[in-house]
């Protein structure tokens, strides 16, 4: 496939997935066009929103902005339908809740391009709803060109299983689709990616900024659509060791076992038929892959106080509830 014949050379293709965000999509859709890199195709889909997100989509005013007005189809759904259309040699999503510091993708192109990378990544900064904290996931400045085993392992601590602080080359991701009516569809449409790829670029700044604790985003209570990610992570642990990746199938592995720890702790108190059915499956998977040499502690304790762990998760979440009722009178 001819990238520079099919894609706009130069051009990047930044798609926005909207679903009723009408107080935060402003601001993202704002630092987008405000990007020192002007060569933008900006893609909004709304997701078929009904709290007034679909018509301010409409009230921007830039020439490279392209609005699709959709029935809901998730987040997946609604990111498949901006690469349909997207036209752009490069490639990045970013959540409508979220927000981008202004050099943001000029830096990922630079560093993709000097490179010969299949894609660049860039610290977050993770922002909390309720108090407006902040933390960062990297802040040196440091540039870090990265082979396919380094990548992996950046993978698992530096870009997490998240498609959204990255610049992709289109090429590379074109055939490529997100699973639809599924939740934590990163970690399938990541583990896809890394089956394509060689070579990846980091840069230590926290450009991305990802908000935390908002109020109606996924992961607050057990969603049952998250458990194919379970098994997306199992495809790429398998992969992993028929490649001969064992080391990092144990990296992987260990994400996999995060998760299912925080399915079991995001249970009702009434549903005890899918506490312990997490509970039976991690356990399953704590078996394999050496995984006790990797957070042994946390481990340890899950299986030992799994619902002292869990009522922990629980009255923090109740904290988090109670702050965002208090701010909203």
């Amino acid at each position: 496939m001819n990238k520079e014949t099919i894609f706009t050379k130069d051009l990047i293709s930044v798609i926005i997935p909207a679903y009723n965000v009408r107080d935060y999509l402003k601001q993202c859709v704002e630092s987008v066009c405000n990007q020192t890199y002007k060569n933008l195709e900006i893609i909004i889909i709304d997701d078929g929103s009904n709290d007034g997100t679909e018509q301010l989509c409409d009230t921007f005013v830039d020439s490279r902005i392209k609005v699709i007005h959709q029935e809901n189809r998730g987040l997946s759904g609604a990111r498949n339908a901006g690469l349909d259309v997207a036209n752009g040699e490069f490639i990045s999503f970013i959540d409508s809740d979220d927000f981008i510091r202004d050099t943001m993708l000029q830096e990922l192109h630079e560093v993709l391009i000097q490179n010969e990378a299949d894609f660049s990544a860039c610290a977050v900064e993770c922002m909390r709803c309720d108090t407006g904290a902040s933390a960062f996931s990297g802040d040196s400045g440091v540039v870090t060109v990265l082979n396919y085993v380094e990548s992996i392992d950046f993978l698992c601590n530096k870009y997490w299983f998240n498609v959204w602080n990255k610049l992709y080359r289109h090429d590379i991701i074109s055939e490529l689709r997100y699973v639809e009516g599924v939740v934590c569809e990163d970690v399938g449409y990541m583990a896809s990616v890394f089956e394509r790829i060689k070579r990846t670029v980091y840069v230590d700044k926290p450009l991305y900024v990802y908000r935390v604790k908002r109020e109606g985003s996924s992961g607050m209570t057990f969603d049952a659509r998250k458990l194919p990610a379970i098994e997306e992570f199992e495809r790429f642990i398998t992969y992993l060791k028929d490649n001969g990746y064992l080391d990092m199938a144990t990296e992987v592995r260990r994400h996999q076992l995060a998760l299912i720890r925080s399915l079991y702790n995001e249970t009702e108190n009434e549903d005890k038929v899918n506490r312990k059915k997490m509970y039976k499956m991690y356990m399953s998977k704590l078996k394999y892959d050496n995984i006790w040499k990797k957070r042994f502690l946390s481990n340890i304790a899950f299986l030992l106080c799994p619902m002292a762990i869990r009522r922990r998760y629980q009255n923090d979440k109740q904290r988090f509830n109670k702050s965002m009722l208090k701010g909203a009178v």
